[in-house]
């Protein structure tokens, strides 16, 4: 790389600050000619269709193949096999998302720090194991206590 700059913190999931994508002089350089172009409404609507497009592709295969599979399992859930394999993978799910609890709470530092993050952590993972509370509700209050800025 020809012109050398310091990489003073990583943001996300980028190792550049958005400056070095962009600079002004770009922009001045290019926002005319698009806007010359008449690049307006229409940009905006073949950039949604795109996105369309795009998540309809992303989305389709994965839900498409999740509906079957869950549908024969239902189907099938009275067969030995199919029972097999739902006790086989509880144990893998739950430490999947023990990890994955973890991980998140971890990356935001000690626990003198962040001790609120590490308490609805803990009360969050008392509630999955002993209530029947789905996990989706606990994800929800979840966002909406970083939300607020509680976490």
């Amino acid at each position: 790389m020809a012109d050398q700059r310091k990489i003073t913190n990583r943001i996300g999931f980028h190792y550049y600050p958005d400056t070095f994508h962009y600079r002004e002089k770009d922009l001045q350089t290019w926002l005319p000619e698009l806007q010359g172009l008449g690049a307006g409404w229409l940009a905006w609507g073949y950039g949604l269709m795109g996105v369309a497009l795009c998540m309809l592709g992303i989305m389709l295969p994965s839900t498409t193949l999740t509906f079957a599979a869950a549908r024969w399992g239902h189907q099938n859930r009275d067969k030995r096999v199919v029972r097999a394999f739902k006790q086989g993978m509880a144990p893998i799910v739950i430490a999947l998302l023990i990890a994955t609890g973890w991980i998140l709470a971890a990356s935001h530092g000690s626990f003198a720090d962040h001790w609120r993050l590490w308490l609805v952590t803990g009360v969050a993972t008392l509630l999955v194991w002993k209530t029947r509370l789905h996990l989706l509700w606990l994800l929800g209050a979840g966002g909406i206590l970083g939300w607020m800025g509680w976490v």
